[in-house]
């Protein structure tokens, strides 16, 4: 199939920008003028979502016809979903993914607990992580995000696999050195290291360590959010970010835009079956749960990445006091602890990693944090 040209994605958009536009006047309030039209702009190679990526009015945008000196400032929609971030939708996508890896877990533990040949190696898998990744000691390795999918399923002798990798960062080794696992962490379970691999593929998702706007059919997206920015510069400078935001957002929960951004999900399911192989090997069923990890996780992804703020990933480290602003506690049977019963402990496991995001919206710098969940001893 011949590739399609920058230039004619944003030709394909135009009549689409143009309703959307008109929409987003009329919902601002501002009367339309006479029919507009979306100029022809080069495209970059670079990510287009970028700041320096954005025109700046003084680069000739004055120049465009329907902008006016006397033309009203940019209103942001009073509407709260349109303001920012909405916290229900980010704790309800959280809570979505937390679940769908505990049903998967249990579903791995299911199949293992029927294996005949179970012994400590599958109970206690950090006691002998080399039988996991027989290049465990090896001290180079890529991340699973930094490897091709099939590179990643087939390994090589000459470094260790992602999964390894991901451990590494885990227990916190320090430089380049070699992989060293602390003895109070050789009786974690099974099922307390696989949620923590799952985890931790997740939350590497939604650091943006792979862009799902790069991905080839995410294309004329991106070129209609060009164009929406340069309208938005031109027509009310320095706000052309603002009003892709609010456009975005009201084009999140659309079904066109979930399911276009779900076309990518076969490909994340075959990465985490390949991440996970060295530890699940043959317990790794196809599933809903572990469809429903991948979709939450893109869903959460793509609103994370539309609202233009920053996330900033929280890994408590082992053997650190518990935190209750920033962590969650669970004793080593799994069993949640209060804040009170809690205090004393020190953190022994991180099942998975939080963040605080950071918006800096038209109202001013918002946050909000989602805790780390730690088992304490």
């Amino acid at each position: 199939m011949k590739p399609v040209s920058d230039r004619e994605c944003i030709a394909e958009a135009k009549v689409d920008m143009t309703d959307i536009i008109n929409k987003v006047r009329r919902r601002l309030g501002i009367e339309e003028d006479a029919e507009m039209e979306i100029p022809d702009t080069p495209v970059s190679n670079n990510s287009l979502l970028q700041n320096n990526n954005i025109s700046h009015p003084s680069h000739g945008i004055r120049n465009i016809p329907w902008l006016s000196e006397d033309e009203s400032s940019f209103l942001p929609d009073k509407e709260e979903e349109y303001r920012g971030f909405e916290t229900d939708v980010i704790r309800r996508l959280m809570r979505n993914i937390d679940q769908s890896i505990f049903d998967y877990n249990m579903e791995v533990c299911d199949i293992k607990s029927m294996d005949k040949h179970n012994d400590e190696f599958w109970m206690t898998p950090l006691k002998m992580w080399e039988r996991v990744d027989p290049n465990a000691n090896v001290v180079a390795g890529q991340k699973w995000y930094d490897i091709e999918d099939a590179a990643m399923r087939n390994g090589t002798s000459n470094s260790h696999a992602p999964i390894t990798s991901s451990l590494r960062s885990m227990v916190q080794v320090v430089g380049g050195g070699p992989l060293s696992i602390a003895s109070n962490l050789y009786d974690l379970t099974f099922s307390q290291v696989h949620t923590a691999c799952l985890s931790w593929f997740v939350i590497d998702i939604l650091e943006s360590h792979v862009d799902l706007f790069e991905l080839p059919n995410m294309k004329p997206l991106k070129a209609m959010m060009t164009g929406v920015v340069r309208f938005g510069e031109a027509k009310w400078p320095t706000m052309g970010k603002q009003v892709l935001r609010e456009v975005q957002l009201r084009t999140w929960p659309r079904d066109l835009f979930r399911d276009e951004v779900l076309k990518n999900k076969a490909v994340f399911m075959s990465r985490l079956k390949s991440y996970m192989e060295p530890l699940t090997r043959n317990t790794n069923p196809m599933s809903d749960s572990r469809a429903d990890i991948i979709e939450s996780t893109m869903r959460l992804w793509s609103y994370l990445r539309l609202l233009g703020g920053k996330l900033h990933v929280i890994q408590p480290k082992l053997g650190s006091a518990f935190d209750s602003e920033l962590q969650e506690a669970y004793d080593e049977i799994g069993m949640p602890l209060d804040r009170g019963r809690s205090l004393e402990k020190v953190v022994l496991w991180v099942a998975r990693r939080g963040f605080r995001y950071r918006e800096d919206s038209i109202d001013g710098p918002r946050e909000m944090v989602v805790k780390a969940v730690v088992i304490v001893r």
